[in-house]
C-alpha cells in the first residue's frame, strides 16, 4: 500500500494535513471528503487508482450528483475543482497533461449544483501570456484545449461573468496525457451574501486569477469589472403595480401610496403603474376616479405611468401606439408607459424599438418620461440598447421561485436598468432576504407584496401588508439610497 503525498503550506513534503493520509494501492477504493465551496465537496467521492492501456497513470472519479443533474451521468474521469487542487499538490508539480478538458458547472453557497455555465471561458497561461483560450464552450458547457508538450509548466483559469474564477497553477503538459476535470463556479453575489464566504473569498480567488492572466486580456478586464460592480451601490426606485380601483372598497388601498410618497420625498422615486382596463380603457368615457387619483399622486411627487399590453410581440405597433396616445390625452399627468407581456426574443427587438420610439415622441412634453418593459425573464441584450426601454423588469415571480440574475448587458454606465417585482413575500424575514438578493445583484427597482396568487387570488389588487412588508420596504429603500448617495 502506497501513499499519495501532499505538499504542506511551507512547500515541504508531508503525508498529513487537512485531508490526512490517503492510502492508494490498485485496485483499492478510497473515500475522500472535499472542502470549500466546490459543488461536490460535501459528498463522498470514490477514487480508483488504476492504469490506462498506455503506461500513463490516471485517476478515475465517480461522484454523487444533485437532483438537477441526476438524470445525466458526468464522465467518469472528472475531478471536482477543490479536490483537484489538492491532487495537484498531492502529486507535487509532476501532474502532467497535454489535453485539458471538462465541464463548467454552477453551484450555490451550500455546494448544490444548479446546472451548467454556458457563458464560461477557459484560458491557458504561462508567465502572464495566453497560450490558448476557449470562450465559446461546447454542448453542456464542456471545454477542450490542447497544449503543446514542452515539459514547461502552465496555468489554467476558468471563469464566467460575475462569478468567482477558479485558478490552477503549475501544470505540465507531456505527450499522451489528458486531464479531465469538472469545475464548479459560484456567483459573486451568492458568496457576498454567505456568512461563510463573503467579500474576502471573492477578492482572494479573483486576485489568484488576475496574477495569472495578462492584465490587458478580456478575461482580466471582466474580473475587474465584476469587482467594481460589487462596490457599486445603485439608487433604487419602488415600482408599484397599483391594479386596485381608486374608489369603493379598494379606495383605502391608495393611502399607502400617499404615505410612501411623503416618506420617500427626495430619497427615492415612487413609480405607480395605473391600469384602467388592461390599458387606458375607452377614451370617450374616461374614469373620473382615476383622473382625480392621478392628479393627487402627481401632487404628492409620485411618478405615474400607464399600463399597455403588448402580447409578446403579437400586438401591432399602431394598436400599442393608440393606447399610449389615449393615456396621454385622457389622463393628464401620466408621464410614462409600462409595457406588459414584452417578448424576450431577439427577433422582436426591432418591433419594440418602433414602439418605444413612437412612445417617446408622444411623451416629449411629459415630466421625466419613463418606459418600462415587463419581460418577466432574461431577455435579449438588444432590448437594453439606446432608444428602447429605460427599465426592464426581468423577474415577476413568487419569492423562492425567483430567477433574477444580473444581465450580461448591465455594466457600469449602462443606460438601461433592471429590476423585479416579487409576490409571496410573507414577512420581514422574507423581505430582508429578498431585498439583499436584489440589491446585491444590482437591481435598480423593486416591489414586494405578501399576496400569494393562490386560490384564485388576483395579484397586485391590493397594497402590501402595512407593518410586515410595506413600511419596512420603504424604510429599507430610504436607508439604502442614502448610503448609495453618500458612500463612506
Amino acid at each position: 500500500m502506497g501513499l499519495i503525498r501532499r505538499i504542506d503550506r511551507n512547500g515541504g513534503p508531508g503525508t498529513r494535513g487537512r485531508h490526512g493520509e490517503i492510502p492508494v494501492a490498485s485496485p483499492t477504493r478510497v473515500t475522500v471528503h472535499g472542502s470549500g465551496t466546490d459543488a461536490f465537496s460535501r459528498r463522498k467521492t470514490n477514487i480508483f487508482h488504476g492504469r490506462d492501456q498506455t503506461p500513463k497513470r490516471r485517476l478515475s472519479v465517480k461522484m454523487g450528483l444533485s437532483p438537477s443533474l441526476a438524470r445525466e451521468r458526468l464522465p467518469t474521469r472528472i475531478l471536482p475543482a477543490t479536490l483537484l487542487t489538492w491532487l495537484f499538490l498531492a502529486c507535487g508539480m509532476n501532474c502532467q497533461a497535454q489535453t485539458v478538458s471538462g465541464r463548467v458547472l454552477l453551484t450555490d453557497p451550500n455546494g448544490i449544483v444548479q446546472g451548467d455555465v454556458p457563458g464560461a471561458w477557459v484560458v491557458l497561461c504561462r508567465e502572464n501570456q495566453i497560450l490558448g483560450r476557449q470562450t465559446k464552450l461546447l454542448d453542456q458547457a464542456r471545454f477542450e484545449l490542447q497544449k503543446e508538450a514542452d515539459n514547461k509548466s502552465f496555468d489554467l483559469v476558468i471563469g464566467a461573468p460575475d462569478m468567482i474564477p477558479a485558478t490552477f497553477r503549475g501544470l505540465v503538459a507531456e505527450t499522451g496525457n489528458r486531464l479531465v476535470l469538472s469545475v464548479t463556479l459560484l456567483k459573486m453575489s451568492d458568496a457576498l451574501l454567505s456568512s461563510r464566504l463573503g467579500r474576502s473569498a471573492i477578492e482572494k480567488k479573483s486576485s489568484d486569477a488576475l496574477d495569472v492572466l495578462p492584465a490587458d486580456s478580456d478575461e482580466a478586464k471582466a474580473i475587474r469589472d465584476a469587482l467594481q460592480r460589487l462596490d457599486q451601490k445603485r439608487v433604487i426606485s419602488i415600482v408599484v403595480p397599483a391594479y386596485f380601483y381608486p374608489g369603493g372598497a379598494t379606495a383605502k388601498e391608495w393611502d399607502s401610496l400617499f404615505w410612501a410618497a411623503a416618506e420617500l420625498k427626495a430619497d427615492a422615486k415612487l413609480v405607480v403603474i395605473v391600469n384602467v382596463n388592461s390599458g387606458p380603457g375607452n377614451p370617450r368615457q374616461p374614469d373620473t376616479n382615476y383622473q382625480k387619483m392621478i392628479a393627487r399622486l402627481i401632487k404628492a411627487d409620485a411618478h405615474v405611468i400607464g399600463y399597455v399590453r403588448s402580447d409578446y410581440g403579437k400586438r401591432s405597433a399602431p394598436d400599442i401606439q393608440k393606447d399610449v396616445a389615449d393615456w396621454i390625452s385622457t389622463y393628464p399627468g401620466v408621464s410614462g408607459i409600462f409595457f406588459d407581456e414584452v417578448s424576450s426574443e431577439k427577433k422582436d427587438v426591432d418591433h419594440y424599438k418602433l414602439v418605444c420610439e413612437a412612445a417617446r415622441k408622444s411623451l416629449k412634453t411629459a415630466r421625466s418620461p419613463l418606459l418600462i418593459g415587463n419581460f418577466g425573464t432574461t431577455c435579449d441584450d438588444g432590448y437594453a440598447a439606446d432608444g428602447l426601454f429605460d427599465m426592464l423588469c426581468l423577474c415577476e415571480n413568487k419569492w423562492g421561485d425567483h430567477k433574477l440574475e444580473r444581465p450580461t448587458w448591465d455594466r457600469p454606465g449602462s443606460r438601461a436598468k433592471f429590476g423585479a417585482v416579487l409576490y409571496g413575500v410573507s414577512d420581514k424575514k422574507d423581505l430582508g432576504n429578498a431585498f439583499d438578493l436584489l440589491t446585491t445583484e444590482g437591481a435598480a427597482f423593486l416591489y414586494f407584496t405578501d399576496q400569494k396568487g393562490a386560490a384564485g387570488e388576483v395579484l397586485w389588487t391590493r397594497a402590501p401588508h402595512k407593518t410586515e412588508i410595506w413600511q419596512p420596504l420603504v424604510q429599507k429603500v430610504k436607508d439604502w439610497n442614502k448610503s448609495a448617495r453618500n458612500p463612506k
